[in-house]
């Protein structure tokens, strides 16, 4: 059903307009935009943690016949010989691999990228309220310039990549968020050094998500209504330190998590000598090196914070497995 625009309330006026609140700011003056973080006493800690690990222990079950199948499609795309060298019917026969996935994939990608790039504007911009009728445009303009720029939102990398792993495996998953990065250098004043931290990005990001690390249980539907959607990362400590001097993490928190590194040459952290290393590195408070891996899951979920019995919607938060 279509609505005339003088009959719409928000056109008319007569509904508020949702808007925007104020940023938060920090001390030194920059804007940030990371959720709130919020301090847990340690009854709530605990039943959040408990629900955390059974949720995602039951998602890595359920979805290990799925990864198995994907990792074939993938062995199809890329076409590798089953083995180096062919002996059969005869002694080093041709052993050549024809890509008919591959080139069936790029063919029905090509055309997708084609179909979303060929026509501008790429966004279009359409008011619902009279308070947008004379930035809509404007908008729109703005936003074409953003995708065309490939310094900002790299509309296009994410396009790309999404898109390729829509047509492989039938799904795709993309993300919108914030991100902020900072680097600290030194100036002379004064004949003395002081440390000087320049934003070089502080704005709004587009992504995908592989979806080999996207987390939802299969039972839902919808991320917008699940009570717990995430992503599976791998950072370095180097990493992690720039987070927490972005702001995304908090610094006394991921001081906290030295010890769950992933150690080289082990693939699960339920290795019984990887456990033994961890107790140590947590006894001697080792530093880990700017190379060391971390599984960071990155979760936004539905939880009952207070226990109360109301659900807290849209609640971020950032669990290291060790």
């Amino acid at each position: 059903m279509t609505v005339p625009l003088h009959s719409d309330l928000a056109f008319r006026g007569e509904a508020s307009v949702q808007g925007v609140d104020d940023l938060p700011t920090d001390a030194d003056g920059a804007t940030g935009r990371w959720p709130r973080q919020i301090k847990l006493d340690d009854e709530a800690e605990t039943r959040l943690v408990t629900w955390l690990k059974d949720e995602i222990t039951a998602f890595n079950i359920e979805r290990g016949p799925l990864l198995e199948d994907w990792i074939r499609w993938q062995n199809q795309y890329w076409a590798e010989p089953a083995s180096k060298e062919k002996n059969f019917p005869f002694k080093r026969a041709a052993n050549i691999v024809i890509p008919l996935s591959a080139i069936a994939v790029e063919a029905t990608h090509a055309r997708i990228m084609n179909t979303l790039f060929s026509v501008e504007p790429f966004w279009s911009i359409r008011p619902r309220s009279k308070e947008w009728i004379e930035a809509a445009k404007p908008m729109e303009t703005y936003l074409q310039a953003e995708v065309e720029n490939s310094e900002t939102l790299r509309v296009f990398e994410f396009c790309n990549e999404a898109t390729i792993e829509l047509v492989k495996l039938g799904t795709c998953v993309g993300k919108s968020g914030y991100e902020r990065h900072t680097k600290k250098s030194l100036r002379s004043v004064g004949g003395e050094e002081q440390e000087l931290f320049v934003t070089i990005k502080n704005g709004a990001n587009v992504g995908r998500v592989p979806l080999g690390n996207f987390i939802m249980r299969f039972s839902e539907l919808d991320p917008q209504t699940a009570p717990l959607v995430g992503e599976k990362h791998e950072f370095s400590w180097s990493q992690l330190k720039q987070m927490a001097q972005d702001g995304r993490m908090d610094e006394k928190a991921v001081e906290r998590i030295k010890s769950h590194r992933i150690k080289k040459g082990h693939s699960t952290q339920y290795e019984e000598g990887v456990k033994l290393e961890r107790a140590i590195d947590k006894l001697a408070k080792t530093e880990p090196t700017w190379t060391d891996i971390f599984e960071v899951f990155e979760l936004w979920c539905s939880f009952d914070v207070d226990g109360w019995g109301a659900v807290h919607g849209g609640s971020y938060c950032s669990v290291v497995v060790g």
